[in-house]
């Protein structure tokens, strides 16, 4: 009994869950080699998929990011099989194979026959309900649903007809008879399905017993750990493409990935740079043991873990050297260094940056940004780009939202290919693709973001003649965010601008928003109604309201009024004497712990001035409350939170509260 809890409070101290190892074989496609120290319980095919992403061999290397166990997310999406540790709640049950395509032609009675459309093999892809055909070069796409005309000729061994439409006649030829025979019976089907809709489907053959075997292994997990809930994993895949002269192909495709609790990926990259060298050196599970190893070596125990105040106030602070905390990790006999960052919240992945997404869409920013508080399904395909480029736009515009939103991340598909569709069932997905068939079907996507071009296209379903009220609104804060940018303030500063405007449509939902008169309210209000209507149908809105229940009952100030003070003290240029005593009055009794000063100083921003609503008091005309502001900023200075803070304070405002402190020193 004992041994099998410290197992489990081992597990549960780990940081890193499986590593994992594909390559890319000649004769069998996309393969996984390796899954330490046990299988995922994903299939295989579709692991091996998103670390060998599509066109893999025309680059040298590539950075991939991918989720498992997402819960909640996918089980919106299928409910059929929610089984453990699974990337899809649902059986993924595509087939993929090749052939080379042919089209029919002919001029004349003398000239005709059967003209190759491209020279390199195409991609077939049967899904339950359709099959996708496409070349490398994205020039030639083909679907397969049931139709009238629908039927399929066997011309020659190996080589058959197929209608795609009424007018278009496709021939392939496939590379073995095993994949034709998959195909066809996949024709008659769909045929016959569309005829009888109670006919059984042709039964695929017998799996081996050594399938059978690989099955059973891919989807079982240790008894120590069936009891256990699968946490959500971050995987951050690495892909190298050395060059070998003596194979096929003239090179070896292999790719490294690390599943692990931590969203602060990136911090693992050197290492898997150098263990994926260590394994083309040494091709063996060893490697991976090593690594595994390494990694869940590292420690953490002396790192601060803080709440979602202190996560607050660091993401304001000016000072670099608090945002992270130094470790290491020992890996190959050497101690290597490295920064775990402290400010970031779960929806935040790797160090992706928002700076680079502004100058791809300029101004479209604001209409990926309002897809994904809107729940849109947003589509960012990059044709020839690598699969890491197109990973890297998707988790940065994810940044323009989160923080303040959560729950975003369960629904994003940082890369995915034909193989896999299961996404298109989950409601607001996000995703990154290389392939242009994506582009083709808008019944796919509500917003499709072309990395190419840096042209953003919503769905034509979706376009009306009605303007969007807050388009004045966005157009502000692009020029706020451009003004940065140009100015090189930096990617903090850059997603600050995004979650302050993001929060203040939150204040604007709950009423918790401050304005200089009612007109103004009236207005910000009437501009931004159509799309808080539609953020509160939303899935990050019930995270929000979830979250906001939790942080009340944890709440370190009891009463709500000392929020709605502060903000008020920031939007108000005056208020009544005996209302900012009220006011002082009110911060001086809630505020007498540490944990209490850090909650109260997460109301006030260093990127939004800091102090500065509370040291302007300093100049007021009535003495009662300049009083009161010496008093409060003196309780801020002597306490562990607050001295940073009041030293931060600019040498004006500093000056004024010498003064101030002598004044009523004297008058004692």
């Amino acid at each position: 009994m004992a041994a099998n809890s410290a197992q489990k409070s081992k597990q549960k101290n780990r940081h890193v869950e499986y590593i994992l190892l594909a390559q890319f074989d000649i004769d069998k496609g996309s393969v996984i080699k390796h899954q330490f120290p046990r299988p995922t319980g994903v299939e295989e095919q579709l692991l091996a998929e998103l670390m060998l992403p599509d066109g893999a061999h025309k680059r040298d290397d590539d950075w991939t990011v991918f989720f498992l166990n997402r819960g909640q997310a996918e089980n919106n999406a299928n409910s059929s099989d929610g089984k453990k540790g699974s990337l899809s709640s649902g059986k993924n049950s595509t087939q993929k194979m090749e052939a080379y395509a042919y089209q029919y032609s002919q001029t004349d009675d003398t000239q005709q026959g059967w003209d190759m459309l491209s020279q390199d093999i195409m991609s077939i892809i049967i899904h339950p309900n359709m099959i996708l055909i496409n070349s490398a070069d994205g020039k030639h796409n083909y679907q397969i649903e049931y139709h009238e005309a629908l039927e399929y000729t066997q011309l020659e061994t190996m080589f058959s007809c197929v209608l795609v439409d009424a007018t278009t006649a496709l021939g392939l030829r496939f590379t073995n008879t095993s994949d034709e025979n998959v195909f066809l019976n996949k024709i008659d089907q769909m045929i016959k399905t569309a005829v009888d809709p109670t006919s059984t489907p042709t039964p695929s053959p017998a799996p081996t017993k050594e399938k059978e075997k690989e099955k059973k292994e891919a989807t079982t997990t240790t008894p120590a750990e069936g009891d256990e809930p699968m946490p959500f994993l971050y995987c951050l895949n690495f892909l190298h493409n050395m060059k070998d002269d003596t194979v096929k192909r003239g090179a070896v495709v292999r790719s490294l990935a690390v599943c692990t609790r931590l969203n602060y990926i990136h911090i693992y990259k050197p290492f898997m740079m150098l263990a994926l060298q260590k394994y083309f050196q040494n091709p063996s599970e060893e490697v991976l043991a090593d690594l595994f190893d390494a990694f869940n070596g590292m420690d953490l125990d002396q790192m601060p873990r803080l709440n979602y105040n202190q996560k607050i106030i660091l993401r304001t602070t000016t000072d670099r050297t608090k945002l992270v905390h130094p470790t290491s990790i020992n890996y190959i006999g050497r101690s290597m260094s490295v920064q775990i960052p402290l400010h970031m919240f779960p929806d935040e992945v790797g160090d992706y940056s928002v700076i680079t997404l502004v100058q791809k869409f300029g101004p479209a920013v604001t209409t990926i940004y309002n897809a994904l508080l809107c729940q849109k399904r947003v589509l960012f395909i990059g044709h020839g780009c690598s699969a890491g480029e197109v990973c890297n736009y998707v988790l940065a515009a994810c940044h323009t939202v989160c923080p303040p939103l959560t729950g975003l991340i369960g629904r994003v598909f940082p890369y995915t290919n034909l193989c896999y569709l299961d996404f298109l069932t989950v409601p607001g997905y996000v995703t990154g693709v290389t392939n242009p068939m994506f582009e083709e079907h808008p019944e796919w996507w509500d917003l499709c973001c072309n990395i190419n071009t840096g042209k953003v296209t919503l769905n034509p379903s979706l376009i009306t003649d009605v303007l969007d009220k807050y388009a004045s609104l966005d157009a502000d804060l692009m020029a706020e965010v451009n003004y940065n940018v140009s100015a090189h303030y930096g990617e903090d500063k850059v997603r600050s601008i995004f979650q302050d405007y993001t929060q203040h449509l939150i204040d604007l939902v709950f009423d918790e928003e401050e304005f200089a008169d009612e007109a103004t309210k009236f207005t910000e209000l009437d501009l931004n109604k159509v799309r808080l209507e539609a953020w509160k149908k939303t899935i990050t809105y019930q995270h929000h309201i979830a979250n906001r229940e939790i942080r009340t009952k944890m709440s370190a100030i009891k009463d709500p009024l000392v929020a709605k003070y502060v903000r008020k003290l920031r939007k108000k240029k005056s208020l009544p004497a005996l209302e900012m005593i009220g006011i002082y009055t009110l911060f001086l009794e809630a505020i007498k712990t540490e944990d209490q000063l850090t909650e109260f100083l997460s109301y006030l921003p260093e990127s939004n001035g800091g102090l500065y609503p509370i040291s302007v008091s300093l100049f007021h005309s009535n003495q009662a409350v300049r009083k009161s502001a010496v008093e409060l900023l003196g309780r801020i200075n002597r306490m562990t939170a607050g001295s940073p803070f009041a030293s931060t304070m600019n040498p004006f405002l500093s000056l004024a509260y010498d003064r101030n402190v002598k004044e009523f020193s004297s008058s004692a």
